[in-house]
Order: structure tokens, then C-alpha cells, then sequence
């Protein structure tokens, strides 16, 4: 089903003609709409990828827990050779040792995977159909453009981003805005250059790791369900 503030967007590009409560109101209810659609797209990607991954996962935290073992097996052995008072202190402080390094060792396994789980759902956004990347492009403007900005588009988006996009969103919001001359070293998604210089980062990098922040203990638990 297609999202209610997708539809807002859309009628806010069809009707460039509104009224300015019209307009208010659209922008209003487009505030989140860009990071909603990475979000979506992230949580997808995991789930959809869940499978490999965890497949992976297993792999190798049953490497680790062997090791683990190991060390700790190797630990207690030498408790029978032990002669001196202390020896079970010892003994328990070198398992302690043990069990702690192979819990960083997965907390090391689980940030990789998590951190390849996010580089897939980069890849995906940039990977998008036109017609979708250009609405969340869209959807950035929309709820962040302010009068006299300009847009500036990624390297890569010289031929996806337009003048004629950035004239018709202008008149959508009644507001002066220009497409950047210069372009950017990002991924994807835009900057908006206000009239003072000051830059609104709205890369998929930045809108993707404050998507992070929001959610990596959601994917962490999507993906390592179970595993301690």
C-alpha cells in the first residue's frame, strides 16, 4: 500500500498552485518522509538478507566458541598439575580471561556483519529505480528546502537530478531555488547551500548513519536473535 505522505508528495508536485496553508501543511507532513524510505529500505535489506547472513554469523561465532573452549579446557587441565594454595584463583581468573576474549571476538563478529548489513542498504538506495530515487529526493527537498537555497546533487546524479526537478519543487513550496553548479564527493541523496553559506547535509550517508543510530539495536536483534 502505498505510503499516505507519498501520496502528500505527490499532490504537492501536481498542484504547484496551492494555497500557502496548502503548502504548509505538505511540508509538514513530508518532514520525515526521505528517512522513512531508507529506513524502510534498511529493515528490508536485513530481512531479506537474514538468511546469508546469519548463516555466516554462525560460522564464525562457532569458531570463536571452539576456540573458546579450548582455552578454557586448556585452562582447567592445568589444574591438575597445580601444587601451589592459589591455584584455583588462578585457574578461575585465566577462564575468566578466556570467556571474556571470545565475547569480544563476537561482539567484533556481530559490528562487522552489522556494518556490512548498512553498506548493503547504501548500495540498495543508490540502486534504486529512477522514478523512486528521484521521490526521495523529492521527499528531502520538500520537507527541507528553504527560499534562496541551493541544491547541490551527488557526482553521480549529473543526469538523474535536474534544473527543471529543482524548478518545479521551487514552485511547489513558492520559494527561489537553484540547482548548485558545483557538485559533491557523496553518495547520494543532496545538500542544500542556504543564502549565508551554511550547508544542510542530507547525504544517504548522514541520513543513513542517523538512521543507525535510530535502529542498529533493532537490526542487531533481527539478526542475531538467540546468539549470546
Amino acid at each position: 500500500m502505498k505510503d499516505a505522505r507519498d501520496n502528500n508528495a505527490d499532490a504537492l508536485l501536481q498542484t504547484p498552485q496551492g494555497t500557502e496553508d496548502a503548502v504548509l501543511k505538505q511540508r509538514l507532513d513530508n518532514r520525515d518522509r526521505a528517512k522513512d524510505a531508507i529506513i524502510a529500505k534498511l529493515l528490508n535489506d536485513a530481512q531479506s538478507q537474514a538468511a546469508d547472513i546469519l548463516s555466516r554469523a554462525d560460522e564464525q561465532i562457532k569458531a570463536i566458541s571452539q576456540e573458546a573452549d579450548a582455552q578454557i579446557a586448556e585452562t582447567r587441565a592445568a589444574q591438575i598439575e597445580a601444587i601451589n594454595g592459589q591455584h584455583d584463583v588462578i585457574l578461575s581468573r585465566r577462564a575468566t580471561v578466556a570467556e571474556l576474549d571470545a565475547k569480544k571476538q563476537l561482539l567484533g563478529v556481530k559490528k562487522q556483519i552489522i556494518d556490512e548489513c548498512f553498506a548493503a542498504a547504501m548500495q540498495s538506495l543508490r540502486n534504486l529505480p529512477k522514478a523512486d530515487y528521484l521521490k526521495l529526493i523529492s521527499g528531502m527537498i520538500l520537507s527541507s528546502a528553504e527560499d534562496g537555497d541551493e541544491v547541490i546533487i551527488a557526482d553521480a546524479d549529473k543526469n538523474t537530478v535536474t534544473a527543471a526537478l529543482v524548478k518545479k519543487l521551487a514552485a511547489a513550496l513558492k520559494i527561489k531555488l537553484t540547482l548548485a553548479k558545483d557538485t559533491g564527493h557523496f553518495a547520494g541523496g543532496i545538500m542544500l547551500r542556504g543564502k549565508s553559506g551554511v550547508i544542510k547535509n542530507l547525504s544517504l550517508e548522514v541520513e543513513l548513519e542517523s538512521a543507525r543510530d535510530e535502529l542498529e539495536g533493532q537490526v542487531n536483534h533481527m539478526l542475531f536473535r538467540g546468539v549470546k
